[in-house]
């Protein structure tokens, strides 16, 4: 049986979608399952799929739904596509209706974006308690962080136990692509803080390459991590002490594994996945990242160290939200819904 990944990853989108889903078919492959992409054809997205090895072919980003149901039609008939597992922010119910003509689908969403005519729908809305219901259509939805795929070190890393000490370390990650910059803006509000190693995280569609170096010059002091392996970013977030992310997957992940945070949103769904967050306790949201100046960075950084039980809270609740195991338990909702 195959299962097509369709998706898009790139400027002004991220890389998100598109590492989930590569986790997500590692996962099935390793389940017997083979995994096809099918991309629109932002080129960041292909250069990422194309370094995991997985078959794939393309659609145009500017092509109207129709267009783009119709030619993925084509590539499933050709490759022998069994289900479609479509992940974006918000897929329209007539993108799904047409998809659906020819094949079983699978919605990965985000926010509160539930109610799709799909075969099934999962988010992992951190708003969403872990819980299954149905959908205006009758549909069964699979809601919660609980359900967000991760790689399998995830899992294994969370059943470590984990111990809230001084500070020692930060990590700074802002995403795939980073488009606003926020990594530097962090650097350059942190280089005050002495007796903290400070580690940065940059991605595959990072652009500010000569900005980041020309920062570097004026410091050594920073680590610089690039392109890291899902395994190796996830042994890195969790050595960390505390880390100041943008709210993508790393801020799920890094829940996940106790570490506590401070958010810079990069977009207005990120923004309201932050708040969300922040009210949970869960995390520190310091606001629309292009608005937030060196001084508040450093400011909620300080605050934050210094608050151990805050940070103590924020480790048992993320911990207790997401146990790493998303990826198998939609592996079990794919193998639902072909058999």
């Amino acid at each position: 049986m195959k299962v097509a990944f369709v998706t898009r990853g790139g400027r002004f989108h991220g890389l998100g979608h598109v590492t989930r889903c590569v986790t997500l078919a590692r996962h099935l492959k390793a389940s017997g399952i083979e995994p096809f992409f099918i991309l629109e054809d932002y080129p960041e997205g292909i250069k990422y799929t194309k370094l995991t090895g997985f078959k794939f072919s393309t659609i145009k980003k500017t092509a109207t739904i129709k267009e783009k149901a119709e030619k993925i039609k084509s590539i499933c008939s050709k490759s022998g596509i069994s289900l479609i597992y479509a992940d974006f922010y918000r897929m329209p119910t007539e993108y799904i209706r047409l998809l659906k003509k020819f094949s079983d689908i699978i919605a990965f969403t985000q926010l509160d974006f539930i109610n799709m005519p799909a075969s099934a729908v999962v988010n992992h809305c951190i708003a969403f308690d872990n819980i299954t219901k149905k959908n205006n259509y009758g549909v069964k939805c699979y809601l919660g962080p609980k359900y967000l795929p991760m790689d399998p070190i995830y899992a294994k890393l969370h059943k470590k136990r984990r111990k809230i000490n001084d500070v020692s370390k930060i990590l700074i990650t802002m995403g795939g692509e980073d488009r606003e910059g926020l990594a530097i803006k962090a650097l350059g509000a942190l280089r005050s803080i002495e007796g903290v190693e400070i580690a940065v995280v940059i991605g595959h569609a990072f652009r500010r390459t000569e900005s980041l170096n020309g920062f570097l010059k004026a410091t050594d002091r920073f680590r610089i991590l690039s392109d890291l392996p899902q395994d190796e970013m996830a042994k890195t977030i969790w050595e960390a002490d505390l880390c100041l992310t943008a709210a993508g997957n790393t801020l799920y992940e890094a829940s996940c594994l106790g570490v506590p945070t401070l958010v810079l949103s990069e977009a207005y769904h990120q923004f309201k996945i932050a708040e969300i967050f922040s009210s949970k306790s869960l995390s520190v949201h310091l606001g629309y990242g292009k608005h937030v100046s060196e001084k508040t960075i450093l400011s909620g950084v300080l605050s934050l160290m210094k608050n151990n039980s805050l940070r103590k809270s924020m480790c048992v609740k993320g911990r207790k939200a997401n146990d790493g195991g998303g990826a198998g338990r939609i592996v079990k909702i794919i193998e639902g819904v072909l058999s």
